[in-house]
């Protein structure tokens, strides 16, 4: 996994015995993670996915013309 920044790790990291991540997109905490990068408006946003949201986004990815 890629380098991820404090404030991105700040807000998704659960902490809690459930897992250690927070996934961006169902909320789940998670101790597996992928981060992804999109853009948002004009910015550029990393973000992390669990592997369940992770695998559903290449799976739309391969849809896209």
């Amino acid at each position: 996994m890629g380098k991820i920044n404090n404030v991105t790790r700040d807000y998704l990291q659960g902490g809690n015995a459930l897992g250690k991540y927070r996934c961006y997109y169902c909320e789940h905490a998670t101790d597996s993670v992928h981060q992804i990068s999109f853009f948002q408006g004009k910015q550029d946003r990393d973000e992390l996915l669990c592997d369940d949201c992770y695998a559903d986004w290449i799976e739309s990815l391969k849809s896209e013309p």
